[in-house]
């Protein structure tokens, strides 16, 4: 039996009572195509701009899809978390761009303590000791510290280019790579010998606790040729995560001992 209902004709108008209504479509933005088709543990590259150098950052997938990009963009890759992990041009269009998120995560080039970071952005120094998150970052400020701080914030793009061909060939220009092992990397953490003796603990119990945990290679570099240097090296190896975590577990016992009436520090 035919339907007595018939398909609507979407390219003309109709009228509701005395007002002629037009079907409205709403165009995405042209990265919304990209982030549909973008699996997690999925990068996609701007071939164009991996000679250029970027800033590193981290936002919400969904606000991130919605974002009018350009051509801002170098690469972005989708993580596990429902965020998307991002590399930047350093320019105005994609600041402003930044300036509409509820938060942004921006990826420092080197360990940094919240006592040396002096910035007008509200911020909060992450875990990593090597990034620093902002809640409703505003434009001006956020502008001003990342051209104030180029040292800090600027990153060289040094990506391999993986050999993996693109699932769309409509997305001329750009590579879709697969998610490969864990890489390993080594962060040093720069203490006083006080702090570094408390963190080992007696006869190392400490850090071994701390080994224990997170899972990670944890070194205790020998001190400098000058007998009377204010500082020594933790040197912390491992995945991403692992060494994440061992940060993690060392800042807290040293705010814990701070908190403690007979500190050594």
């Amino acid at each position: 039996m035919e339907s007595p209902l018939k398909d609507l004709d979407v390219n003309v108008a109709f009228r509701c009572g005395d007002t002629d209504v037009k079907r409205v479509v709403r165009e995405e933005p042209p990265m919304a195509k990209v982030m549909d088709a973008l699996e997690c543990g999925e990068t996609w590259y701007n071939q164009s701009g991996l000679d250029e150098r970027c800033v590193s950052l981290e936002i919400d997938w969904f606000e991130f899809r919605a974002i009018e990009w350009n051509q801002g963009l170098i690469a972005v890759f989708n993580t596990h978390k429902g965020t998307v992990a991002a590399k930047c041009r350093m320019e105005q269009e994609v600041i402003k761009a930044l300036s509409k998120c509820r938060w942004v995560t921006l990826h420092l080039t080197q360990m940094m303590c919240k006592d040396d970071l002096s910035f007008q952005s509200d911020f909060r120094l992450c875990a990593d000791f090597k990034s620093i998150s902002i809640a409703k970052p505003q434009f001006e400020p956020l502008y001003k510290d990342l051209m104030n701080h180029l040292d800090l914030f600027e990153h060289q793009w040094t990506q391999l280019m993986p050999s993996i061909p693109p699932k769309d060939p409509g997305l001329s220009g750009c590579i879709l790579a697969s998610p490969s092992a864990p890489s390993i990397e080594t962060q040093e953490l720069s203490l006083t010998p006080r702090q570094v003796t408390y963190l080992i603990g007696t006869a190392g119990t400490r850090i071994e606790t701390t080994r224990d945990h997170s899972q990670a290679t944890i070194k205790v570099l020998p001190l400098p040729h000058r007998t009377r240097s204010k500082t020594q090296t933790l040197a912390i190896t491992g995945t991403t995560h692992q060494v994440a975590a061992a940060l993690a577990l060392l800042e807290a016992q040293l705010t814990i001992h701070k908190l403690q009436p007979n500190r050594l520090f």
